[in-house]
């Protein structure tokens, strides 16, 4: 699963400090590239590798320009000038990504202390649907930072850590935990020049990991594994990466649906802190069963399986008597960013374990209440804020406790929600809805101006008035600029619109490609973005790579960033699939007959919801619509088995587990051949 530059060495990703809530972190409003990529002439320096008086110059200046623009971001804050706001804190960024690189930066406590500063006012004083996209400045740096660093001690090698002997006495974890240069290197940044953002995710991390060990154990898996949504998101589920990776654990949107994580225009399940730790955990098994080894299979969580077994592959032809191989040994042939994944996992795994070992005294953290709630299932759409007003807490709050939500109202086509609020509130609600006017409950989406586009054009898509569309917004001269977001009532007619254009509310996730009809197929374009492979690209769009490489005559799997694809998809309705999460005391037999199945086929298709044909709580449950779609029958389809296949790989393809093809085909292990015969569930 690749997801871009990770949260990593400058610890800029845990993106929003401690203080900003949620909803104040997801970037979604699209910035020009240009604006984002576009530096001052006068860092053309940098590139003539300056004298260290010349650097210090150009850091100084730097630093006093950028000091300006986030001065200027602060007082259009102060004003309620969001708009100017964001412009100054973009420019700001701006300036401090070139001089990054300088090696008197990365040693100036100056530099990191506004760089932080204008990263954390930015997350905390503008509102997310108000910033900038995944692609903009901010990710941008965060990647150059990440070469900064990797380029910095390939030329200075770094003296081992002085740890005290009681720090290198390693915890006994089903993950091995060792300690070696990278792994000292990756501790001596994080109590060092990132102190403060491992001390930012420790105390997170109260928050999320009581649910992410009760899942970790309910799934069977190591405990440990939890520390990788550190490094993952900043334990922050609103993290939404510059390759479209989503959520605390980072999923692509197609590696998410193969784990039952639904993306739709109303919600981002990805974003959901539970239900991605429930697929996260089975990933992880996946990946384990593919390789055997942990290392392997964390690496293969950021890279991809693919990336991982062509390392290995790599690494077997130029040293054919090698038996075993394992993550230290192939760590070279791995993409950049992986090579310092696993250390940066399992330095922040040791911190984690003993903070106060490592200097983080476990009395001076302000750690985060716990997430914990109720559940209330609404029957009908509301908008957040009546919700929040009933409740007594703000609109923010309630989003915070259920991050899934994209738009201003619960999901007009899940009935009933199953909102999150807080403990003890439950009554309180219910009575407030009994009061409520069906004005107050009006569910709203949003959409986002285009170019050209007028108040008219907008209220004519979505069947409202344009009068009501003034007064919701508060337009009183009915104008409106590009980027401009707009709450729209939800009607017939705006679910109509919705269904054939989804708003800007939607996943930052959805893939960068347009379409155009051609006879019985759709042709996509996809535009390469940095670090995607073939194998990634053909699970998005659910097709081979085999397919993708015909298509756009490549004879190779190598891809440039900017590159062109065409993608063919049919236009025969897929089988459609709902999924329903199991909550305690619900038995098969209810489940089954609430949507017309049969006890039979929910196990069928869920084995790994089973154990000792009991249901198991808490796992999401696949399940095939019967009537104009097909459900899949006993009859299975059979697939043939190709050079360099695994059993993940297979699974993958046809959006099944590896648990259903080992039982549907007797299989004990994960060993198959070229040309054996697999039936598919």
């Amino acid at each position: 699963m690749h997801k871009g530059a990770i949260v990593l060495w400058l610890g800029i990703a845990c993106w929003g400090c401690a203080s900003a809530t949620p909803s104040q972190q997801r970037w979604t409003v699209t910035i020009e590239p240009k604006h984002a990529t576009r530096f001052p002439d006068e860092f053309a320096e940098l590139d003539d590798e300056p004298s260290a008086p010349a650097q210090d110059t150009l850091l100084q200046r730097s630093l006093e320009q950028a000091r300006s623009s986030y001065l200027q971001a602060l007082h259009y804050i102060e004003r309620g000038d969001t708009a100017r706001a964001v412009l100054a804190f973009e420019r700001a960024l701006n300036i401090l990504q070139p001089v990054a690189e300088l090696p008197t930066a990365s040693r100036s406590e100056e530099f990191l202390d506004l760089l932080q500063s204008v990263i954390e006012d930015y997350q905390s004083y503008v509102r997310s649907e108000d910033r900038g996209d995944p692609g903009s400045s901010f990710f941008l740096m965060r990647q150059r930072l990440l070469e900064m660093v990797e380029r910095s001690y390939a030329q200075h090698r770094v003296q081992p850590l002085e740890l005290p002997t009681t720090a290198r006495e390693l915890p006994r974890t089903t993950v091995p935990l060792v300690l070696n240069e990278y792994v000292e290197r990756a501790l001596e940044f994080l109590t060092t020049r990132g102190y403060r953002f491992m001390r930012a995710w420790l105390e997170r991390s109260t928050r999320y990991f009581p649910m992410m060990r009760r899942i970790a154990r309910q799934e069977q898996m190591p405990e440990e594994l939890i520390y990788l949504s550190m490094i993952e998101s900043g334990l922050n589920p609103f993290a939404v990466s510059w390759a479209g990776a989503v959520g605390l654990w980072q999923f692509i949107r197609s590696t998410g649906e193969l784990y039952g994580l639904r993306v739709t225009p109303w919600i981002d399940e990805r974003r959901d802190p539970e239900k991605s730790t429930r697929a996260a955990m089975r990933h992880l098994r996946d990946l384990y069963t593919q390789f055997g080894d942990w290392h392997l299979a964390l690496a293969a969580y950021n890279c991809g399986a693919q990336a991982v077994q062509r390392a290995l592959l790599q690494a077997r032809r130029a040293d054919s008597t090698a038996t075993r191989l394992g993550y230290w040994e192939i760590r070279e042939l791995l993409p950049r960013e992986t090579r310092n994944y696993v250390p940066l996992y399992i330095a922040t795994t040791l911190i984690a374990l003993n903070p106060d070992r490592y200097g983080f005294p476990t009395n001076q953290l302000a750690y985060h209440p716990e997430y914990t709630y109720e559940l209330y299932e609404l029957a009908e759409p509301i908008n957040l804020s009546a919700l929040a007003r009933c409740i007594g807490i703000s609109t923010d709050s309630l989003r915070q406790l259920n991050p899934e939500l994209l738009t201003l109202s619960t999901p007009p086509d899940i009935r009933p929600y199953p909102l999150k609020i807080p403990p003890g509130t439950t009554s309180q609600l219910a009575q407030c809805l009994l009061t409520l006017s069906e004005e107050e409950k009006q569910p709203w989406l949003v959409h986002t101006v285009r170019r050209h586009e007028s108040l008219g054009d907008i209220a004519a898509r979505y069947g409202v008035s344009l009068q009501e569309l003034r007064r919701l917004n508060r337009l009183p001269n009915g104008r409106v600029r590009a980027g401009q977001r707009l709450r729209i009532p939800v009607t017939p007619e705006a679910l109509a619109a919705l269904s054939e254009n989804p708003p800007s509310a939607a996943p930052s996730a959805t893939p960068v490609a347009n379409s155009v009809s051609s006879g019985a197929r759709t042709v996509r374009y996809h535009r390469v973005r940095r670090g995607e492979t073939l194998f990634e690209i053909a699970m998005r769009y659910g097709v081979s790579v085999a397919e993708l490489k015909a298509w756009n005559g490549l004879s190779g799997d190598h891809l440039r960033a900017g590159q062109r694809l065409r993608i063919y998809q049919g236009s025969a309705p897929e089988p459609s699939v709902l999924f329903h999460t199991v909550r305690r005391g619900e038995s098969a037999t209810a489940i089954a007959q609430r949507y017309g199945v049969t006890v039979q086929q929910l196990r069928q298709w869920n084995p790994h919801s089973f154990r000792n044909k009991q249901l198991l709580a808490g796992t999401t449950l696949r399940i095939y619509r019967t009537g104009t779609t097909q459900a899949p029958s006993a009859k299975s389809k059979v697939y043939i088995v190709q050079a360099g296949d695994t059993l993940f790989s297979i699974a993958q393809r046809f959006g099944v587990s590896v648990e259903e093809l080992r039982a549907r085909n007797g299989l004990e292990g994960d060993r198959i051949q070229v040309g054996q015969r697999l039936q598919i569930p």
